[in-house]
């Protein structure tokens, strides 16, 4: 996100973003693809945290970077992720979970960055694997 804005994330209530870049981590234990396919949908019930952000940002500026897996990598992954960002969002997207957030902030684009770029590479072709 460009600017800072508001959203209204459901039961989270509304939400002060920072500017910045966000990654979100989810689950889909089934049928990962036909729930990415869901998220970048422009009209669909608002069911997760994650819909009512995607609401409001520019579809064209959304990645999908999916880790298949036989194993819940989830709260894992969103620890490690945790690590590397510059901040997260409270409450966002562990409603089922005991973590503190599974959305977080970035100061500069997290694709051009060694270390999350070498943790998905990690989490795709040794963690998942395993």
């Amino acid at each position: 996100m460009d600017s800072p804005r508001v959203v209204n994330a459901g039961a989270l209530g509304e939400l002060q973003l920072e500017a910045g870049w966000y990654v979100y981590v989810g689950s889909g234990k089934r049928n990962l693809s036909a729930r990415i396919a869901r998220h970048h949908r422009r009209s669909k019930k608002m069911h997760w945290h994650i819909d009512y952000l995607l609401e409001r940002v520019d579809p064209r500026r959304v990645k999908s970077l999916p880790i298949r897996s036989r194993h819940d990598l989830e709260c894992r992954l969103a620890r490690s992720v945790a690590g590397l960002a510059a901040g997260f969002v409270q409450g966002f997207g562990c409603s089922d979970c005991s973590c503190a957030s599974h959305l977080f902030r970035f100061d500069a684009d997290p694709l051009r960055d060694r270390r999350f770029l070498g943790l998905l590479l990690h989490y795709r072709h040794t963690v998942a694997l395993a």
